[in-house]
């Protein structure tokens, strides 16, 4: 689960769906991966990025909340094996 507010303040929890999406990642989704895969595990703030883009992240399995912080965004494995891969291609 990830904790993160809209632009009114409220809080708003993201979780993964059941079954995670195979859909090919977008340019901002591959940019917020890699940026979140080079913190080395300190992740991001969620207030730091575009929900929608985080969205696609989370319903590929590709990003989680930090234990303890669910207002940090850090990558799962998943999500680092991916980011490795696009890594490699360029």
């Amino acid at each position: 689960m990830i904790r993160t507010h809209d632009e009114h303040g409220q809080v708003i929890d993201m979780d993964h769906p059941a079954k995670a999406s195979t859909r090919k990642l977008t340019e901002k989704q591959a940019e917020l991966l890699a940026r979140i895969c080079r913190t080395n595990g300190g992740g991001i703030s969620a207030r730091d990025a575009d929900r929608s883009v985080l969205r696609g992240l989370m319903n590929r399995h590709f990003v989680q909340g930090k234990e303890g912080h669910a207002g940090h965004v850090v990558h799962t494995r998943e999500g680092f094996l991916a980011w490795r891969e696009l890594e490699a291609r360029s």
